[in-house]
């Protein structure tokens, strides 16, 4: 077995480029504009934690207002990524993470042993860490949280099998899987599947409906309070044993110094409060605010503006049941969607969105295709109403599915509203609150569609709705079949085709989605914020505010 630092031999198969290509940062400091992307992220930031003054006073708080509340903070209960943003880091530790070029780096553990044939992968665990109840972790609890992440993601199962994680000694844990995981590394640090580490006790007692009774992890802040409706609380845990070197960070890798004592995350549903609450100075950092509000915050004295690619924008389709779950249908809709239209109506500028068809972002130049794009952005009235024939559609209800703390999705639902009804289609927009939506998405009995703004991901395998376990249900065994294929390549150039014809198979034949294009958002914090770093939302490990 040789020793792998990093996964150096799959170096080539992480992304090369920016994930934001296109926009530009002049800085960090009070005196210039502030636009912070992901490509000069770790510059800027890292700048920020330097220059904080010896001679300024900071406070002992900081607020970041939240447009969403979450429904948990057990990671690995689902894939939204706000509670990634709130626990991520902060709460909770991974084996490994990524930086802001998407490349897997260690975090709890030390280092990683590959074989070449990538069976098997040997992990050696940083010593004398602790958790938030003051116990030591060790390979009993990484066990426990990793098995418990594979049982809970498909994408997981599949890329392992029946393999799963077993304790070397206290400290060193080991999985051998039948078949090549050329990919798992970059699985394990992916954020939105939650492959985070909890102490033992807590996965054992964990309801498996409603998750982990207790949020505790190795992170720089623990949980205090969950005050609903208003805010979440966490404390600077004293016992953090942080990893790197001080002021060294890049993406969600890197040293935490937890400068300040309690991060409140405000939970701030309506968007004119939060504009008013960072315009005011009541919060020190506002969360993906409405792009109409974009020009207010001009002044670079005032405040730090952030823009970072949101996502795959991409319509879900509800296949387990309903109207969706008849191809033809999907094909209907699919045909009749016009993403100018929708994405225009979503951000209002296309300084916030761009129309693709690549499942794997333009920037993701390992992945990226244009495979199936002939039956893809058509907008195509009379071929939507041939499909809804063949489908036989009589008139049934078609169920967007919503939430109102998302206006982009409730702007880019009244579009498809309109869209849909233009050719006959009766359509209901159901708007319900956080907590119901996440309830309904994962319920095949309550809608056909839905939004979402898929995360960037570092391999297309990862990506979350081509999962069976997943909202929206895909269970087509050619999706599934073609995933275990490419995660069990074991060269770049086999899985890189074998993805152009999946993709193909996705556009042209099952639709598991219609991906209209890649969205960006913007966050806006006071200047008088300083080592805030932004890497897919906020990072707020070496954060401080000034008085």
């Amino acid at each position: 077995m040789k020793k792998k630092k990093l996964l150096a031999s799959i170096t080539a198969l992480m992304l090369t480029v920016s994930m934001l290509a296109g926009c530009t940062s002049s800085g960090s400091d009070s005196s210039s504009s502030a636009e912070t992307t992901s490509e000069a992220a770790s510059a800027d930031t890292a700048s920020a934690v330097e220059t904080v003054s010896e001679d300024a006073e900071y406070k002992d708080e900081l607020h970041v207002a939240m447009g969403t509340a979450p429904a948990t903070l057990d990671v690995m209960m689902g894939t939204d990524y706000i509670p990634r943003i709130i626990a991520y880091g902060n709460i909770y530790e991974s084996l490994g993470t990524l930086t802001s070029d998407y490349n897997w780096k260690e975090e709890l553990a030390e280092t990683v042993e590959v074989n070449d044939e990538h069976t098997e992968y040997t992990y050696y665990l940083r010593q004398g860490i602790k958790f938030h109840d003051g116990t030591e972790m060790t390979a009993d609890d990484v066990v426990a949280s990793m098995n418990r992440w594979i049982e809970k993601y498909s994408n997981a199962k599949n890329m392992v099998g029946d393999a799963r994680f077993e304790k070397v000694d206290d400290y060193t844990v080991t999985i051998k899987t039948d078949e090549p995981a050329l990919f798992l590394n970059e699985l394990i640090a992916t954020q939105s599947q939650g492959s985070v580490i909890m102490p033992a006790s807590v996965i054992e007692s964990a309801d498996a409906s409603t998750g982990v009774n207790e949020y505790i992890g190795t992170g720089p802040y623990k949980f205090v309070e969950w005050k609903d409706g208003q805010y979440i609380k966490l404390e600077k845990f004293e016992d953090y044993q942080p990893y790197g070197t001080e002021g060294e960070t890049d993406g969600w890798w890197g040293y935490k110094a937890a400068p300040t004592q309690t991060i409140y995350f405000d939970l701030v549903t309506d968007s004119s409060t939060r504009v008013a609450g960072i315009s005011s100075g009541e919060y020190d950092f506002a969360h993906e605010l409405p792009t109409d509000n974009y020009g207010q915050f001009g002044d670079e004295s005032s405040y730090h503006i952030y823009k970072d690619v949101l996502g795959c924008f991409v319509v879900v389709y509800n296949k387990a049941e309903g109207l969706c779950s008849n191809v033809a249908f999907r094909q209907a809709v699919n045909a009749i969607l016009d993403p100018e239209e929708i994405l225009t109506g979503a951000y209002g500028s296309s300084e916030f969105y761009r129309i693709e068809t690549s499942y794997m972002g333009s920037e993701m130049v390992n992945w990226y295709t244009t495979a199936g794009e002939e039956n893809a952005h058509k907008a195509d009235a009379e071929l939507a109403k041939q499909y809804l024939e063949e489908a036989g559609y009589n008139g049934e209800t078609f169920r967007i599915l919503v939430k109102p703390s998302s206006t982009d999705f409730v702007n880019a639902a009244v579009v498809i509203q309109q869209e849909l009804e233009a050719i006959g289609v009766n359509v209901e927009i159901v708007s319900v609150d956080n907590s119901t939506y996440q309830t309904y998405r994962n319920d095949s009995t309550q809608y056909d569609i839905f939004f979402t703004n898929a995360l960037p991901v570092s391999v297309p395998t990862i990506q979350i709705f081509l999962s069976a376990t997943w909202a929206g249900f895909t269970s087509d065994p050619v999706i599934l079949d073609g995933v275990k294929e490419i995660n069990n390549c074991t060269s770049l150039e086999d899985a890189q085709e074998k993805w152009e014809t999946l993709q193909a198979y996705c556009w042209t034949d099952s639709l598991p989605v219609t991906k209209l294009g890649t969205s960006f958002s913007y966050s806006v914090s006071s200047t008088k914020v300083v080592g805030m770093e932004y890497f897919n939302g906020p990072l707020v490990g070496n954060a401080r505010v000034e008085k």
